[in-house]
């Protein structure tokens, strides 16, 4: 099945008056939820090592499933995101118009 991958930085982490996050909406598609979440572990080594943050698990961790059909990975100062959903037909919205 089809999954996207989402990542960015929130507002808050951003210097001064930002009006918004930045994101990479509307997302990667990748043609399994398998490869998405390969893709979406090594974005997230880029951007959660640029403040010398230790990795949550491995790229198995970013998989969604009919159970789980968004997972989200954060930075461990809260300072980038990355996610993985599920494109199964059901209207999740994107996970970057969540992110404040």
């Amino acid at each position: 099945m089809k999954a996207i991958v989402e990542f960015g930085i929130p507002k808050a982490a951003l210097q001064g008056d930002a009006p918004c996050g930045i994101s990479a909406s509307p997302g990667i598609i990748f043609p399994s939820a398998r490869q998405a979440a390969k893709a979406a572990a090594q974005i997230a080594f880029v951007l959660f090592r640029r403040n010398k943050g230790v990795m949550p698990g491995t790229w198995k961790a970013l998989v969604p499933s009919a159970d789980k059909p968004r997972v989200t990975w954060w930075s461990h100062d809260q300072s980038a995101w990355v996610t993985v959903s599920l494109l199964d037909g059901k209207d999740r919205g994107s996970f970057a118009g969540t992110v404040k």
